[in-house]
């Protein structure tokens, strides 16, 4: 644990009070001939008097030692996706997160630089380990099963460096762990750990220790991921009773909310960008999405409210987001799954949503996420050797594209209107294959329908089109308040890999030179940053810990987080 700072008075005015007594003596002097010389000598001897008086004031050398300051000994860091400035700061104008709003009075602010691409699990293990993605694994939302190939959601197995929780495990601090996004099963720490799946009842692996499983399952509702309100009574619970040097505790509501109703959230709709993009959602109120955004922040700022209750003098609150939001300006995205299957290029297996690779023709080799005016990418799924088995075109793929394209070309919808606008034949420039690039209608209308052999689709179902209102930008928010941290200072050119570093520099520990990121020691008072114990970094603190870092078998719960992700555009 790190030792209070303490300073005499001399250390702290130094230099500076010497230099303001030499001044104030030597002005003293000067005036005192200028008014001799004047005849006023009186008047010289009170002036002069005064002044000597006010410079010998600051003279240290009478001064008792001045109190220690207080070390932090314990960190709340508070995890919200998607929070930003601009949806923060007109609620707090109108005063409705009060407590939020004392955080920045009485701390420090600014904004929290994302990475790219912007994708939550990778920024969130980010924050949790100080590394880029290329230093931790995580790069998606889901992973593939090394030995059947299927979709699962990321879990602890796929994550290759040590986390805060490891960190301080190894360093003799205890956690408290709640909800961290893409950590499953619960890890093996010198704390307590909850997983996302604690709400998910009969799963195994969702707390640790398991004994406590007992004890924390009541606080939650039965849902496959925790939810704001289960997650504060969780984080609150371990935070009360078992006071850990650091307690991590993550939401996502937020971000889920502003995806779908940007628009409705009242000051977006005075937002420029806001109203020219969607401009027949700005002009009426809908009522169901009415402020939904809204009542999630003040939810959490209630929770930042019994944060503080619980706080001693010791405790620091770090409040940080992976990103920020602004309006989607493609607003309409679409997937190629129906299509594929239609046509009768693409299979499932025995899991609906996981591909036969012995069967299947045609796969969709586009990013997940891209910008309306883009086109869709095709790959064969060749012979002998397709990306996880056998299938494709046989031994002719160039006649195969020839044939594909006249089919895609021949589609229309029941009113007439082709359903591609275009299509080009390209070589993808890492493996030299031939693919086609797709361009949908997306402005096709969604009532509309396409008649296939085995019956008609509507174009919603068809190109699985959803509207996103929001999306993500690269500026989220980062609020940090406790004992010395300087009251209203602004942070400034601060990324998402700088919060590991400043955590564990604040509970005592080095930073690893593997971490790309900076401890933010600006805003403690200097004070205290010049009592602060000095550490070279160490070379790595190594990867997860135990036998939990393990890859879990597959539940029931995997495919319900499959179908959110799928809701929300990030998987297919």
């Amino acid at each position: 644990m790190s030792q209070p700072c303490s300073c005499s008075s001399g250390a702290v005015l130094g230099f500076g009070a010497f230099a303001a007594a030499v001044v104030s003596v030597s002005a003293a002097v000067l005036l005192g001939f200028f008014l001799q010389a004047s005849g006023r000598t009186a008047a010289g001897i009170v002036l002069t008097t005064a002044v000597l008086a006010g410079g010998w004031a600051l003279w240290p050398q009478s001064r008792p030692e001045s109190d220690s300051v207080q070390p932090i000994e314990r960190v709340v860091l508070i995890g919200v996706d998607g929070l930003s400035w601009n949806v923060l700061n007109p609620l707090l104008a109108e005063g409705r997160l009060p407590n939020i709003e004392r955080l920045i009075a009485e701390g420090a602010a600014g904004p929290l630089r994302a990475t790219l691409p912007i994708r939550s699990p990778i920024i969130w293990t980010s924050i949790a380990t100080g590394r880029r993605a290329r230093g931790h694994s995580i790069r998606h939302f889901t992973s593939r099963s090394p030995e059947t190939g299927e979709t699962l959601p990321i879990s602890v197995g796929d994550r290759t460096a040590a986390a805060l929780w490891d960190i301080c495990s190894l360093s003799e601090r205890t956690v408290g762990v709640v909800n961290w996004l893409g950590v499953w099963p619960a890890e093996n720490v010198r704390g307590t750990f909850a997983s996302n799946r604690l709400g998910f009842r009969g799963l195994p692996g969702r707390v640790y220790p398991p004994d406590r499983l007992a004890e924390l399952e009541p606080l939650t509702s039965n849902s496959v991921e925790l939810i704001t309100v289960d997650a504060s009574r969780v984080a609150l619970h371990i935070l009360k009773t078992d006071r850990p040097n650091l307690v991590m505790v993550y939401f996502s509501d937020l971000d889920y909310l502003q995806h779908r109703y940007w628009t409705d959230f009242e000051p977006m709709k005075k937002d420029l960008l806001t109203r020219l993009l969607y401009p027949e959602e700005t002009q009426t109120e809908r009522t169901e999405g009415r402020d939904p955004i809204a009542a999630e922040l003040a939810r959490g700022d209630r929770f930042v409210s019994a944060v503080l209750d619980q706080s001693d003098a010791g405790t620091a609150v770090v409040l940080v987001s992976d990103h920020g939001f602004g309006a989607a300006r493609g607003h309409r995205s679409f997937r190629t799954d129906t299509l594929l299957n239609r046509l009768h290029w693409r299979f499932t297996g025995p899991q609906e949503q996981e591909m036969d690779w012995t069967r299947t023709l045609v796969y969709d080799a586009s990013p997940d996420l891209i910008p309306r005016g883009l086109p869709r990418r095709f790959a064969l799924n060749e012979r002998p050797a397709g990306p996880f088995g056998p299938g494709g075109a046989g031994s002719s793929p160039a006649r195969f594209w020839v044939e594909a394209e006249a089919r895609l070309a021949s589609l229309k919808t029941s009113s007439g209107r082709p359903v591609m606008t275009k299509t080009r034949r390209t070589r993808n420039p890492g493996s030299g294959k031939e693919e086609l690039l797709v361009w949908l209608d997306l402005g096709l209308p969604p009532e509309d329908s396409v008649e296939f052999a085995d019956g008609r689709v509507s174009i919603k179902e068809l190109l699985g089109i959803r509207r996103n209102t929001g999306m993500h930008r690269l500026d989220g928010v980062i609020i940090a308040w406790g004992p010395a941290i300087m009251p209203g200072w602004r942070i400034v050119d601060t990324s998402v890999l700088d919060v590991t570093p400043t955590v564990i520099r604040w509970l005592g520990l080095p930073a690893a030179r593997e971490m790309q990121g900076r401890s933010l020691e600006g805003i403690l008072s200097p004070t205290y940053r010049r009592a602060l114990p000095r550490h070279a970094r160490v070379p790595t603190y190594g990867g997860p810990r135990g036998a939990e870092s393990r890859r879990p078998e597959r539940s029931e719960a995997d495919e319900k987080m499959l179908e959110k992700l799928r809701s929300l555009g990030y998987i297919r």
